[in-house]
């Protein structure tokens, strides 16, 4: 099982402009509308976040070891983990 991240509504300044963005429960990042649907979108994650019945442990498997980026390279390539 990959980390689960908590869902939540922030400012990203990483951006040329401050971006109002939202996390996902899987750690992926979306832009924000600025209207209702921030708070739907918002209630669906935590409800995924909170039914989440195993936990992440590095110990077993941590998945930064086999998934490879820009920077490292693994025994796997990306295609293989996708």
């Amino acid at each position: 099982m990959y980390p689960k991240f908590k869902p939540e509504l922030f400012s990203d300044d990483t951006y040329l402009t401050t971006t109002d963005v939202i996390r996902r429960h899987d750690g992926s990042i979306i832009k924000a509308y600025g209207d209702e649907r921030d708070d739907l979108i918002l209630e669906l994650e935590k409800r995924i976040y909170n039914n989440c019945k195993t936990a992440y442990d590095a110990s077993i498997l941590d998945i930064n070891d086999v998934k490879p980026s820009a920077f490292t390279s693994t025994e796997f390539t990306r295609s293989e983990i996708d």
